[in-house]
């Protein structure tokens, strides 16, 4: 990989990053904002030389550290897909995305302190959310089978970074009575 040329290929992010960045762009579509993707993931060594750029090398500053959530495949730039406009931000084009972003669980550069409005990233820990009949959102859930104790069924469950989380009531599937509160849960 050329480390001078950004990737810009979705296909490179975590799966929930990109099912996210996919949802994103389709939002964004729909309320009018022309978004490209201008970069998702990133090897370490372009990410050290981007760093260098402006520091130890001829430029401008580009980036900030030298650990991005690029290099984890859990983040992606975007700019205005207009040229010679890619950066403006007159008609608030950037605030607009970020919000979009943070709606969906997404973190948006754009609120930092050390402002980075083209980055979007999904924090570890954060699940991308989607609308569900304009009543709020709820979390990315895909249907899997399982199986446990010789029995298989289908529940839905969360992925996080193709990490499945199977909801405590999946058990009564199984045949078990789940009971409790926030607090405690008990299956028999």
């Amino acid at each position: 990989m050329d480390i001078t040329k950004p990737c810009r290929d979705l296909n490179e992010l975590l799966p929930e990053v990109k099912k996210g960045a996919i949802l994103f762009l389709e939002e964004c579509k729909r309320q009018g904002l022309n978004i490209l993707i201008t970069e998702t993931y990133r090897p370490q060594a372009r990410q050290d030389w981007l760093y260098e750029q402006g520091r130890t090398r001829a430029g401008r500053k580009v980036t900030w550290t030298k650990k991005s959530k690029h290099t984890s495949r859990r983040a992606f730039d975007i700019c205005k897909n207009v040229r010679g406009k890619e950066y403006d931000n007159s008609d608030g084009f950037f605030k607009r995305c970020a919000d979009i972003a943070v709606s969906m669980g997404f973190t948006a550069g754009y609120y930092w302190d050390k402002q980075d409005m083209p980055h979007i990233q999904l924090d570890t820990g954060n699940h991308i959310k989607v609308q569900a009949n304009n009543k709020g959102s709820e979390y990315m859930k895909e249907k899997v089978k399982v199986t446990f104790e010789g029995k298989t069924v289908e529940v839905e469950c969360i992925n996080d970074n193709g990490h499945r989380y199977l909801p405590v009531q999946a058990f009564w599937n199984f045949g078990y009575n789940v009971c409790g509160n926030e607090k405690e849960v008990v299956i028999k």
